[in-house]
């Protein structure tokens, strides 16, 4: 599932997570549809299905896209961006490793620290 990229989701990774989540258990068939999600989210928004990505890329496309504009808004201030995440600098730290190491994964680049 897709929220046009337009959209900012108003909390963190851990509440898309959530209301993925919550939406996945009470959902009547297999798939999610826009009636599973929130009014919040839905109200006025074009929602568009990924059938091909997994919760799990999903999920890890919403957090790092989240954490990508929070450091554009502190200008690349990690300690910053620590803090309004709510995580620990050394907790960001991992994320981006993570998510550079996904990007050479997929770029047929090097993994090297």
């Amino acid at each position: 599932m897709a929220v046009s990229d337009r959209d900012e989701w108003p909390g963190n990774g851990r509440e898309v997570e959530n209301m993925i989540v919550r939406a996945v258990t009470l959902s009547a068939s297999e798939s999610i549809t826009p009636e599973d999600l929130p009014e919040t989210i839905t109200a006025g928004r074009k929602i568009s299905f990924r059938p091909d990505k997994s919760l799990k890329s999903v999920l890890l496309d919403s957090e790092y896209r989240h954490i990508t504009a929070i450091l554009d808004d502190v200008e690349g201030d990690k300690k910053a961006a620590a803090t309004i995440l709510g995580i620990s600098l050394p907790s960001l730290y991992r994320k981006l490793e993570h998510f550079k190491k996904i990007r050479d994964d997929i770029t047929g680049l090097a993994y090297s620290k």
